[in-house]
């Protein structure tokens, strides 16, 4: 918006500067060098003055405008695109956070899940080792208690033959039989 304020003032200074240089400049060049032609302005000078003015106005409106409507929209284009491509990025960080906000909610619940089975792994790993120790004491137990009747059957049997072997023993000892 400044840049066209400023524009403005350029051709208004420029449209009074073409006069002033008309009017004043000869005079001034020529005090400089101490001599020269003296113009005398006359009703060519308002004829030039008055073209001037028809030529910037006639510029202004076939060229000036079209030009500054065109160089406008291209303007308002190129902001459109850009605030479209703002928005754009926008959405895209939007579903830039809401992936990872997603995803970092899927590998905690994943985790969960995954605590949960080692949990439930952990448990029946505690059951099954419980009933494989309660059943390798039962067997122990068992054949505990058959060594201990093979045992006892085996004294029992041995109690019997005690007198035999026992004289047996002694016989080979003394090397004699004993009665």
């Amino acid at each position: 918006m400044g840049s066209h304020i400023v524009r403005r003032m350029a051709l208004r200074a420029g449209s009074l500067a073409g006069p002033a240089i008309l009017l004043f400049g000869p005079a001034t060049a020529r005090a400089a060098e101490g001599g020269g032609v003296t113009v005398v302005p006359d009703w060519s000078f308002l004829l030039q003055m008055a073209n001037f003015v028809f030529l910037i106005i006639v510029l202004n409106l076939l060229l000036y405008r079209p030009i500054r409507r065109v160089l406008r929209e291209r303007r308002e284009t190129f902001e459109g695109l850009e605030a479209a491509a703002k928005r754009a990025l926008a959405s895209l960080e939007e579903q830039e956070a809401a992936y990872a906000r997603t995803l970092k909610e899927a590998r905690a619940k994943g985790l969960k899940i995954k605590e949960d089975l080692v949990r439930e792994a952990e448990l029946e790993e505690k059951r099954l080792t419980g009933e494989i120790h309660a059943r390798a004491q039962a067997e122990l137990e068992a054949v505990r208690e058959k060594i201990r009747r093979e045992a006892e059957q085996t004294r029992a049997a041995l109690a019997q033959h005690v007198e035999e072997f026992a004289g047996q023993i002694v016989s080979k000892l003394l090397g004699r039989p004993v009665s």
